[in-house]
């Protein structure tokens, strides 16, 4: 299940992470779900007008930046061991979303829009879409062939 039931009376978050994003593999798609909560964090402390409060934008971007950190350590440490042969372009893109959430924090003056953290949900799917989801294939496919080489065997 992709995301958690949301509860009578409390709102839903604005952002989740859809099924076809799961890459089903370790804590890897619990570790997407927090780096969201983080983003739908943000976003619940927004005010009326969709505005959040410097220090609250600031706050929730340091706070992504310390969990994508851990995340695409712990995601590339898998991939190694898995022997994943897109790694160093993986690192590529964890390493470009790193240096637009430092980019993004760095210019954060004052209020922010709500649409700064969606921006940020944008670099955190392009992650997983363009390169989790590799990863995913890499993975169902070395799967198959573990469970074809075993059958092969025992015939």
């Amino acid at each position: 299940m992709a995301t958690r039931v949301t509860p009578p009376g409390e709102a839903k978050p604005h952002l989740f992470l859809p099924d076809a994003a799961l890459v089903r593999h370790a804590h890897i798609d619990d570790d997407h779900r927090e780096l969201i909560d983080i983003l739908n964090g943000m976003l619940q402390q927004a005010d009326d007008r969709g505005m959040l409060a410097g220090a609250v934008f600031g706050d929730g971007l340091r706070a992504l930046i310390a969990r994508a950190e851990r995340h695409f350590r712990d995601e590339e440490a898998e991939m190694a061991a898995a022997a994943y042969p897109e790694l160093a372009a993986h690192k590529a893109v964890h390493a470009a979303a790193l240096a637009h959430f430092a980019d993004t924090l760095r210019g954060a003056t004052g209020q922010a829009d709500a649409s700064a953290v969606y921006n940020l949900f944008n670099i955190v799917l392009d992650d997983l879409l363009r390169a989790d989801l590799g990863f995913k294939s890499y993975l169902d496919a070395t799967r198959r062939g573990d469970r074809l080489a075993t059958s092969a065997a025992a015939r």
